[in-house]
């Protein structure tokens, strides 16, 4: 779901780009201003955004299964090694 929010806030800012070469341009002009700035600045900090959360480790309830899973195994991975005594 991030990668997918990320590549369409991507496309939807970069639909604004076009826009410079409309007729609204043509008649209003256009220029480089606060908005191009705030714009691009959006777009750079967006894409980051969506490649550093691949970067990001795991929730830590995941962790915490996952290490609760891990010693679950070893535990009865031991057991099973471990003489039965009750015989």
């Amino acid at each position: 779901m991030i990668d997918i929010s990320g590549v369409m806030v991507q496309i939807s800012l970069a639909l604004v780009w076009p826009m410079i070469r409309s007729s609204v341009c043509d008649t209003y002009g256009c220029s480089w201003g606060g908005g191009a700035t705030a714009l691009i600045c959006s777009q750079l900090f967006f894409f980051a955004a969506s490649i550093f959360t691949r970067c990001m480790r795991e929730p830590r309830y995941e962790r915490r299964q996952q290490r609760q899973a891990k010693e679950d195994a070893e535990n009865s991975l031991q057991e099973s090694l471990l003489p039965n005594s009750e015989a």
